[in-house]
């Protein structure tokens, strides 16, 4: 299985953009819908105000399904709100 490896190692250049996590933070906290932030609410932020890799769209619904998991988002519908861990 060298494809779980390779996607564990870290990139040979450092990205030049913050942490999905902290980014999908600060779109949920801009975008101050009541209701959660939808995917394209997320992705349209992340787009226009970070420098993100064409592909990133397909990243962000993993690194949000990851979120979802360790509890740092809640998933409202089709809408995400920030969970307790990312709230502090």
């Amino acid at each position: 299985s060298t494809t779980n490896q390779q996607a564990k190692m870290p990139p040979k250049a450092a990205p030049a953009h913050p942490k999905y996590e902290d980014m999908v933070k600060a779109a949920i906290l801009a975008l101050k819908d009541r209701n959660g932030s939808s995917v394209p609410a997320i992705a349209k932020y992340l787009g226009s105000n970070f420098k993100l890799p064409g592909n990133f769209k397909k990243i962000l619904s993993t690194q949000l399904k990851n979120l979802v998991k360790s509890g740092k988002l809640l998933k409202v519908k089709a809408s995400y709100k920030l969970g307790e861990a990312l709230k502090k």
